[in-house]
């Protein structure tokens, strides 16, 4: 997987509040400690608030973003994507006399992501991307695509980006473009199937 930006302000403000909670936490555990003359071993590190804020980063990039709760108190914007999703690719290439089906799968957690979509004749991988919440949620990537081995030999590696955009249905629609080795571009639809929380 690998970073993603957003356009939403949540991440320095949630960062803020872990730190807080780590240094709550340190002092409460301080105190219990304290009272209770528990002697901890010499080879024992009390829990400090760095090791207590590590830890809560850790849970909340891997578990606790995706909480119903902290999605409707507003406190996290960014959406959950996690999942297998069909599509289906219309592309310059035959000009757009068909439709492939394709199928995406996403892998998600607070700030990274990996969106992979497998066709008939080619795989492709993200290596970067933004999502926007402000207006209209929008998923844009770039990708890195490899044709299969048995795929028509005018394919080639190449790079590309995809657009997408959240329709009122819940499925993406947009187009995407590639580079150089391809110079193709299309319209690209998905609709998700599973959800891999």
């Amino acid at each position: 997987m690998h970073s993603y930006s957003i356009d939403s302000n949540e991440r320095p403000t949630i960062y803020l509040i872990l730190a807080a909670i780590s240094i709550l936490a340190t002092f409460t555990l301080n105190l219990i400690f304290g009272k209770l003359n528990l002697t901890i071993p010499w080879f024992v590190e009390t829990p400090s608030v760095m090791s207590i804020y590590g830890l809560l980063c850790l849970c909340f990039t891997k578990v606790f973003w995706k909480l119903n709760l902290l999605h409707k108190i507003g406190l996290v914007n960014t959406p959950v994507l996690i999942g297998k999703w069909n599509g289906e690719v219309q592309s310059s290439f035959d000009q757009h006399s068909s439709k492939q089906e394709v199928v995406i799968e996403i892998k998600q957690d607070w700030t990274n992501i990996q969106i992979c979509l497998r066709g008939k004749n080619s795989n492709s991988k993200s290596q970067n991307a933004s999502i926007t919440v402000q207006d209209g949620l929008r998923l844009t990537y770039d990708y890195l695509n490899e044709p299969s081995p048995d795929a028509n030999q005018n394919m080639n590696i190449h790079r590309g980006t995809a657009i997408l955009e959240l329709s009122s249905d819940g499925s993406f629609e947009g187009e995407y473009y590639s580079g150089r080795g391809r110079q193709s571009f299309g319209r690209l639809k998905m609709e998700k199937f599973t959800n891999n929380l």
